[in-house]
């Protein structure tokens, strides 16, 4: 079988951060504690989601249906209506977060050694996805059915460019732009006045 190595997130300008939950979720694995590796995987799924949402410059306070809260369940719905991963991507998200909710919830969940690799093949090739996608890496995906497909569909495995500092076009500061608008403002006005001299003094 192949190990788990989620060193590849050493190096990486967006996920650098969350090397060190993945690689607990690594030892979680070799240690047989399945449950905590699903709970982890969530974990860090969560912590991706809101990641993704800031890349993109999503708002993050999205309207929400009266009553509920936003949550890991809320922000994939969300990336799923605005943003054009592969379904396939999208349904690793959705079985990660239900499995370590089941994991944190269900007082009679069974854990195994097959279902805690699933999830580290889940967890691995949506990290995977996305630094191939943002970072235009090259990196390989664990499960057979993903590789499979992003070798048979690459225009849906296609790279994307992130709006924010990693990008050639930043998102400029509010405010920034509020003062280059004044700025602008203030240097027609001082024309529009010198001409107005120019013509008095005449």
């Amino acid at each position: 079988m192949v190990e788990a190595n989620f060193a590849y997130l050493k190096n990486s300008k967006l996920l650098k951060k969350e090397f060190s939950t993945a690689d607990k979720i690594r030892k979680l694995y070799e240690i047989d504690d399945y449950r905590d590796v699903m709970i982890n995987a969530r974990r860090l799924l969560e912590s991706v989601t809101r990641k993704i949402i800031d890349w993109e410059n999503l708002n993050p306070y999205y309207p929400i249906p009266s009553g509920q809260q936003r949550n890991l369940r809320s922000n994939i719905q969300y990336l799923r209506e605005n943003l054009t991963y592969p379904l396939s991507i999208y349904n690793l998200f959705d079985e990660v977060r239900r499995i370590g909710n089941e994991a944190v919830h269900a007082s009679n969940f069974k854990t195994s050694k097959d279902q805690a690799w699933h999830v580290i093949c889940d967890i691995n090739d949506i990290l995977v996805f996305l630094l191939n996608s943002y970072e235009e890496e090259r990196l390989s995906y664990m499960r057979p059915d993903i590789m499979l497909e992003a070798i048979d569909h690459p225009e849906k495995f296609k790279p994307r460019k992130v709006i924010n500092n990693f990008t050639q076009q930043p998102v400029k500061n509010e405010n920034v732009v509020q003062a280059q608008e004044f700025l602008k403002t203030k240097k027609k006005k001082r024309r529009r006045f010198g001409r107005l001299r120019h013509f008095l003094a005449l």
